[in-house]
């Protein structure tokens, strides 16, 4: 982690923090590392066994763990000084609705951070990251489940702007990763496939997808893969 991004990480310490699209709790420990405090942490996602994996990680102050729709959230308005969300925005079925949710739930001045993997990329490796998540989004949209292909920065921070926040400040950056990246992505390429052949879909989806699975296999053949760029957007409530 830079030092930049620990400093914005870390400057989110105060009383009360929603970590929205929790998921398993990953941002919340990577907010820990950098040096946020909290009180009153409750993680809200609308899966119910991410929230279970959740509960099942050490935390201090434990979280509360919350099963709901961000877009329809059930606190009170100014129940929170600070919220993050990462990885979170590109599954939301309502991005407008939630963030204009989360503005209501913070206090005046309140501040937002958001963690999100970007649509740009600067080489052929991750180029092929990139066309893994938007075919891992084309088959969730298939089978019925909330997921866009990854955001541009420009779309990100429109995105806060659009619906009441100030961006404060922003960084995009390639995170780093500890070990072989290729053997990281292995069993979710192979998970794919197995998703591509046994979901009830038709034919012909079925066939482009195979196709387009086979030609990303090669190209990380030929380039590689490697993580995501990502930005990180520190944004202030209106």
């Amino acid at each position: 982690m830079s030092e930049r991004l620990k400093a914005m990480l870390g400057s989110l310490s105060c009383r009360r923090f929603l970590d929205a699209a929790s998921g398993t709790g990953d941002f919340l420990a990577e907010l820990r590392e950098a040096g946020a405090v909290f009180e009153r942490v409750v993680a809200l996602d609308l899966e119910a066994h991410w929230l279970i994996e959740g509960r099942e990680r050490p935390a201090e102050p434990r979280p509360f763990h919350i099963q709901a729709d961000l877009a329809r959230p059930p606190f009170p308005p100014a129940s929170f000084d600070a919220a993050g969300m990462a990885n979170g925005l590109h599954h939301l079925a309502e991005p407008a609705a939630a963030l204009g949710q989360l503005r209501r739930l913070l206090v005046p001045g309140g501040r937002l951070i958001i963690k999100e993997g970007l649509a740009e990329t600067v080489d052929k490796a991750q180029a092929n990251r990139l066309a893994y998540h938007t075919l891992m989004a084309e088959l969730d949209a298939y089978r019925g489940r909330s997921h866009r292909p990854s955001y541009t920065e420009r779309a990100v921070l429109g995105l806060l702007t659009e619906n009441g926040f100030t961006v404060k400040e922003r960084l995009s950056y390639d995170p780093h990763f500890d070990g072989d990246y290729r053997e990281h992505m292995d069993p979710r390429l192979e998970r794919l496939r197995g998703w591509i052949e046994t979901e009830p879909l038709d034919e012909g989806v079925r066939n482009e997808l195979r196709e387009r699975y086979d030609g990303l296999r090669r190209d990380i053949e030929r380039h590689g893969v490697r993580p995501q760029r990502y930005l990180a957007a520190l944004a202030r409530r209106d």
